[in-house]
């Protein structure tokens, strides 16, 4: 599996939904977490695999299969960096700045 590396923001939204999700109920919180790991597991296996993150070749995104969020993440060959944690309701590109 390759090395990855999480920017503090991703982190902070990855945190954050969560977070909201477990005030839902217990069984979601644990739902995101649990499709975060299956996501970046997959992506570590297989950095290639994400879709082009709109139209920008610098960045892939890899979608959760049951919840509205995509891992947004750059790979130079070597090692992954997850620049986002994005919610499909949030403005397009606001993570570019991060790469």
């Amino acid at each position: 599996m390759k090395p990855y590396d999480i920017h503090p923001d991703a982190e902070d939204e990855y945190y954050d939904a969560v977070r909201r999700h477990a005030e839902f109920s217990r069984k979601t919180g644990l739902k995101c977490i649990e499709e975060f790991e299956a996501a970046l597991q997959r992506i570590r296996e297989f950095p290639e695999m994400g879709s082009p993150a709109e139209d920008d070749a610098l960045f892939r995104v890899f979608h959760f299969r049951t919840l509205p969020y995509g891992i947004v993440y750059s790979y130079d060959g070597e090692k992954i960096y997850v620049v986002a944690m994005a919610h499909h309701s949030r403005e397009k590109g606001y993570w570019k700045n991060r790469g």
